[in-house]
Protein backbone atom coordinates (compact mmCIF):
# COMPACT_ATOMS: atom_id res chain seq x y z
CA UNK A 1 0.00 0.00 0.00
CA UNK A 2 1.06 3.70 -0.55
CA UNK A 3 -0.16 6.71 0.76
CA UNK A 4 -2.95 8.35 -0.62
CA UNK A 5 -4.36 4.46 -1.67
CA UNK A 6 -7.86 4.22 -0.90
CA UNK A 7 -8.82 1.49 1.47
CA UNK A 8 -11.78 -1.00 0.43
CA UNK A 9 -13.76 -3.33 2.38
CA UNK A 10 -15.59 -5.94 0.64
CA UNK A 11 -18.73 -6.98 3.15
CA UNK A 12 -19.92 -5.82 6.30
CA UNK A 13 -17.97 -6.43 9.13
CA UNK A 14 -19.18 -7.83 12.81
CA UNK A 15 -21.15 -10.20 12.38
CA UNK A 16 -18.91 -13.67 12.91
CA UNK A 17 -18.91 -11.96 16.39
CA UNK A 18 -22.53 -11.34 16.75
CA UNK A 19 -22.66 -14.60 16.20
CA UNK A 20 -20.81 -15.79 18.73
CA UNK A 21 -22.24 -13.66 20.93
CA UNK A 22 -25.81 -14.29 20.32
CA UNK A 23 -24.77 -18.19 20.71
CA UNK A 24 -23.48 -17.07 24.20
CA UNK A 25 -26.48 -15.51 25.43
CA UNK A 26 -28.22 -18.71 24.16
CA UNK A 27 -29.78 -17.83 20.92
CA UNK A 28 -30.62 -21.53 19.47
CA UNK A 29 -32.40 -19.89 16.06
CA UNK A 30 -29.68 -19.48 13.05
CA UNK A 31 -29.56 -15.65 12.51
CA UNK A 32 -27.42 -14.55 9.74
CA UNK A 33 -25.02 -13.11 12.29
CA UNK A 34 -25.07 -17.14 14.02
CA UNK A 35 -24.19 -18.58 10.71
CA UNK A 36 -21.52 -16.08 9.10
CA UNK A 37 -19.61 -17.34 12.93
CA UNK A 38 -20.41 -21.15 12.02
CA UNK A 39 -19.62 -21.21 8.49
CA UNK A 40 -17.36 -18.58 6.66
CA UNK A 41 -17.55 -18.55 3.15
CA UNK A 42 -14.37 -17.77 1.42
CA UNK A 43 -14.80 -14.67 -0.62
CA UNK A 44 -12.65 -15.91 -4.04
CA UNK A 45 -14.50 -14.06 -6.21
CA UNK A 46 -14.07 -10.25 -4.08
CA UNK A 47 -10.06 -11.53 -4.33
CA UNK A 48 -9.73 -12.05 -7.54
CA UNK A 49 -11.73 -8.38 -8.59
CA UNK A 50 -9.74 -6.35 -6.45
CA UNK A 51 -6.67 -7.95 -8.09
CA UNK A 52 -8.38 -6.71 -11.64
CA UNK A 53 -8.53 -3.24 -10.15
CA UNK A 54 -5.66 -2.86 -9.04
CA UNK A 55 -5.04 -4.35 -5.41
CA UNK A 56 -1.48 -2.62 -4.18
CA UNK A 57 -2.40 -4.65 -0.90
CA UNK A 58 -4.85 -7.22 0.65
CA UNK A 59 -5.53 -9.35 3.69
CA UNK A 60 -8.61 -11.18 5.20
CA UNK A 61 -10.58 -10.36 8.21
CA UNK A 62 -10.12 -13.10 10.37
CA UNK A 63 -8.11 -11.42 13.34
CA UNK A 64 -10.78 -8.27 13.57
CA UNK A 65 -10.32 -5.18 10.54
CA UNK A 66 -8.71 -2.69 12.91
CA UNK A 67 -6.26 -5.74 13.79
CA UNK A 68 -5.71 -6.85 10.27
CA UNK A 69 -5.86 -3.55 8.95
CA UNK A 70 -3.19 -2.55 11.09
CA UNK A 71 -1.15 -5.82 10.26
CA UNK A 72 -1.12 -4.62 6.32
CA UNK A 73 -0.22 -0.97 6.68
CA UNK A 74 2.63 -2.24 9.10
CA UNK A 75 3.58 -4.49 6.32
CA UNK A 76 3.32 -1.60 3.78
CA UNK A 77 4.68 1.13 6.12
CA UNK A 78 1.91 3.46 5.77
CA UNK A 79 -0.84 4.82 7.96
CA UNK A 80 -4.60 4.41 8.32
CA UNK A 81 -7.16 7.36 8.89
CA UNK A 82 -11.00 5.20 8.41
CA UNK A 83 -14.65 6.84 8.09
CA UNK A 84 -17.77 4.82 7.94
CA UNK A 85 -17.27 1.01 8.50
CA UNK A 86 -20.51 -1.15 7.06
CA UNK A 87 -21.23 -2.71 10.30
CA UNK A 88 -23.34 -6.03 9.36
CA UNK A 89 -27.04 -6.35 10.93
CA UNK A 90 -27.68 -7.11 14.51
CA UNK A 91 -23.83 -6.08 14.94
CA UNK A 92 -21.94 -3.35 17.08
CA UNK A 93 -19.25 -1.31 15.86
CA UNK A 94 -16.97 -2.80 18.70
CA UNK A 95 -17.88 -6.39 16.91
CA UNK A 96 -17.25 -4.69 13.61
CA UNK A 97 -13.69 -3.16 14.37
CA UNK A 98 -12.54 -5.84 16.75
CA UNK A 99 -14.31 -8.96 15.91
CA UNK A 100 -13.15 -11.56 13.82
CA UNK A 101 -13.69 -14.27 11.78
CA UNK A 102 -15.46 -12.42 8.69
CA UNK A 103 -13.64 -13.02 5.84
CA UNK A 104 -14.24 -10.07 4.32
CA UNK A 105 -11.25 -8.66 2.24
CA UNK A 106 -10.18 -5.34 3.19
CA UNK A 107 -7.16 -4.12 0.47
CA UNK A 108 -5.50 -0.89 -1.17
CA UNK A 109 -5.85 0.56 -4.50
CA UNK A 110 -4.78 3.78 -6.24
CA UNK A 111 -8.23 4.23 -8.66
CA UNK A 112 -11.46 4.37 -7.60
CA UNK A 113 -12.32 4.00 -10.80
CA UNK A 114 -10.93 0.50 -11.31
CA UNK A 115 -12.07 -0.59 -8.21
CA UNK A 116 -15.88 0.41 -9.33
CA UNK A 117 -15.30 -1.45 -12.61
CA UNK A 118 -13.80 -4.52 -11.59
CA UNK A 119 -16.45 -5.37 -8.64
CA UNK A 120 -19.47 -4.96 -11.08
CA UNK A 121 -21.67 -7.74 -10.97
CA UNK A 122 -19.33 -9.14 -8.57
CA UNK A 123 -20.62 -8.40 -4.85
CA UNK A 124 -20.24 -5.52 -2.47
CA UNK A 125 -17.12 -2.88 -1.96
CA UNK A 126 -16.89 -0.01 -0.06
CA UNK A 127 -14.20 2.35 0.30
CA UNK A 128 -13.78 2.89 3.68
CA UNK A 129 -10.76 5.15 4.56
CA UNK A 130 -7.23 6.42 2.99
CA UNK A 131 -3.72 5.52 3.29
CA UNK A 132 -1.24 8.34 4.74
CA UNK A 133 2.54 8.86 4.88
CA UNK A 134 2.25 9.25 8.58
CA UNK A 135 3.46 5.54 9.81
CA UNK A 136 2.01 5.66 13.42
CA UNK A 137 -1.49 7.39 11.97
CA UNK A 138 -4.82 4.41 12.89
CA UNK A 139 -8.00 6.52 13.16
CA UNK A 140 -11.61 5.46 12.61
CA UNK A 141 -14.36 8.28 12.23
CA UNK A 142 -11.13 10.58 13.68
CA UNK A 143 -10.96 8.40 17.00
CA UNK A 144 -7.70 6.17 17.89
CA UNK A 145 -8.03 2.19 16.68
CA UNK A 146 -9.51 0.59 19.32
CA UNK A 147 -7.30 -2.30 21.04
CA UNK A 148 -8.80 -5.97 20.47
CA UNK A 149 -9.19 -8.26 18.01
CA UNK A 150 -7.45 -11.82 17.48
CA UNK A 151 -3.98 -11.72 19.07
CA UNK A 152 -1.72 -14.68 18.25
CA UNK A 153 -0.02 -16.70 21.10
CA UNK A 154 2.94 -16.82 19.56
CA UNK A 155 2.78 -12.65 19.15
CA UNK A 156 1.03 -12.99 22.93
CA UNK A 157 4.13 -14.71 24.82
CA UNK A 158 6.66 -12.84 22.49
CA UNK A 159 8.08 -16.11 21.52
CA UNK A 160 8.35 -17.03 17.45
CA UNK A 161 7.66 -20.73 17.08
CA UNK A 162 9.17 -22.31 15.01
CA UNK A 163 7.97 -24.11 11.85
CA UNK A 164 8.49 -27.79 11.05
CA UNK A 165 12.30 -28.28 9.74
CA UNK A 166 13.23 -24.61 10.60
CA UNK A 167 14.89 -23.41 13.73
CA UNK A 168 13.57 -20.79 15.92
Amino acid sequence: AAPGDGIYLTGPVGLAAAGLRQLRDGVTEITAAVAAHRRPAPVVAAGLAAKRAGATAMIDVSDGLCADLGHLADASGVGVVLGAVPVGDGATLDEALTGGEDYVLVFTAADDGLVSAAFAGVGPVARIGVCTAEVAERTVAGRPFPSGGWEHEWVQSGIRRALPGRSA
